[in-house]
This record gives structure tokens, C-alpha cells and sequence, in this order.
């Protein structure tokens, strides 16, 4: 009865061994065109395709994800919007923008730099972001990994299944909302409003006060009324991209009438 049972347990092993050899997976390899900047054209080859999750789920796309040149290549848009960021294409450099919260990536058409907030960032294995065409639609492919870890994601490499697991983006760096200006009527006291505890900066150049709201955006209903003023000659406001460490600024500019200085005539 022993002997009979070890020889049970021994052909369910070489049984179960030749299943998984059966079921195995077998990579899909299809044809892509990538774009060529020496030549100006697309050259048609056969790459390996590769299956996507995000946080867990499945990701289907009109384009599938292809390893090039050993790198994960996936369209800008499935990886960059799937984790909530932003993405513009700049046609006339061939570049491609992707804002996260204060993180600013710009990959160029065929270039192996990356510019990550200002810094010029060589990309893994020199890989460049490219044009591809695949079954009459074109995308702009982008290093998935790269990308993905740049705005703190989990990437795993799932080889039995050619499937990249994508999981844990960190959450945009939050940003509050300049949402109102008002002032008494003798002008001598303004309010900026934010949606939470705000940063600045303060600065006076000759006859003007310049306050940065850092991590701030204007709120879609902001607007600064007409005023009168023994202080203030005019208000000027905009979305401020001067820094190179801080994506969302908003600049508020006091063009103070003649005499006035600060901080001896105006305290912030």
C-alpha cells in the first residue's frame, strides 16, 4: 500500500510538471512601425508584446505596450494619466510634457536625456521616447518604467506572463486654491483668500510689492475688483512658471503709488 501510494504522489508530480510546461506562457510578439529621425520614416519589426495592470487591474488600450530595445515602451497617455498626471504634446520640438503635482517631466522625440524638473536625467539603458504606428494608430511611446517611478510608483517585472504590475502612486504633491481678493473700501486693508494655509514669498522691486503663493493655482472664480487706494496704484495676477522648483506659483503684483515703500508704508 506504501509502495502504491509514493508511485501515486510521483506521476501526480511528472503530471502536474508536464501542465505547467503546456500552459506555459509564450510571449506575442506583432508588428510595430517606430518612427526614425534620421530618416524621417517609420521601420515596420516584430516586438514582444507585453500585458499591463494597475493597481490590479487589468489596462486596455488601442495600442499595446512592446519591448524596445529591452525596455518597456508604453503610450505616454495609459501610463502618465492612469496615475493621475497630465500630459501635452509640444509639436513643434516633438516634445512631450508630463506635470505631477510640482514634478515636470519632458521626454523629446529620439532623445536618450529627460528633463526631470529642470534636470537633465539620462534615460535607462538610453531608450528614448518614440513615434510608433500599430494597426493604423499612432502613439507616442515613453519608458514605462522611468515614467512610472518618476512620480513614485511600484513597477514590477512579471517574466512568466510578459505583465508589468503597476501599484502604490504616491499622491500628487497637493496644491490650494487662491480663491478670492477683497478690500475695504478706503483700500487700506486687503484679503487674499486661500482654500488652505498658504506659503509666499515677498519681494519689492522700486515701487512694486511682488507676493508668490507657492503651491497655489488660481481658482477658476478669481478676480481682482477695481479699487480705491491711498496706496495702491494697480493689482496684477497671473499663474507664475518663473521657478524652476516649483510648479504652481501665483503671482500677485502691487503696483504702489509713488512715495510708498515696504515695508515702511505696507506689511504683508
Amino acid at each position: 500500500m506504501k509502495r502504491l501510494l509514493l508511485r501515486f504522489v510521483f506521476t501526480l508530480f511528472i503530471m502536474s510538471a508536464f501542465n505547467m510546461a503546456a500552459f506555459a506562457y509564450t510571449p506575442v510578439m506583432d508588428k510595430l512601425g517606430v518612427y526614425n529621425t534620421s530618416t524621417d520614416s517609420y521601420g515596420f519589426f516584430s516586438y514582444n508584446k507585453v500585458n499591463l495592470t494597475n493597481k490590479g487591474a487589468d489596462v486596455k488600450t488601442d495600442m499595446p505596450a512592446f519591448i524596445i530595445d529591452g525596455r518597456t515602451m508604453v503610450p505616454v497617455r495609459v501610463i502618465s494619466e492612469g496615475l493621475g498626471a497630465n500630459v501635452n504634446w509640444l509639436d513643434l520640438t516633438k516634445q512631450i510634457s508630463i506635470s505631477y503635482g510640482d514634478l515636470l517631466i519632458v521626454l523629446s522625440i529620439g532623445s536618450e536625456k529627460a528633463l526631470v524638473n529642470g534636470q537633465s536625467i539620462t534615460l535607462p539603458d538610453g531608450v528614448p521616447a518614440v513615434l510608433a504606428k500599430y494597426n493604423g494608430v499612432q502613439r507616442t511611446l515613453v519608458p514605462l518604467r522611468f515614467v512610472a517611478e518618476q512620480m513614485g510608483a511600484d513597477v514590477q517585472w512579471d517574466g512568466e506572463t510578459y505583465t508589468v504590475h503597476i501599484n502604490k502612486p504616491i499622491e500628487a504633491t497637493p496644491y490650494y486654491e487662491v480663491t478670492e481678493f477683497s478690500s475695504e473700501e478706503t483700500g487700506d486693508s486687503i484679503t487674499l483668500k486661500t482654500s488652505e494655509n498658504a506659503s509666499y514669498k515677498v519681494k519689492f522691486f522700486s515701487n512694486k510689492l511682488v507676493i508668490d503663493l507657492l503651491n497655489a493655482r488660481l481658482g477658476d472664480q478669481f478676480s481682482v475688483p477695481d479699487i480705491k487706494s491711498n496706496w495702491i496704484e494697480q493689482v496684477r495676477y497671473s499663474q507664475y512658471t518663473g521657478y524652476t522648483d516649483i510648479k504652481n506659483v501665483v503671482r500677485v503684483v502691487f503696483q504702489l503709488k509713488n512715495g510708498v515703500a515696504y515695508p515702511d508704508n505696507v506689511s504683508v
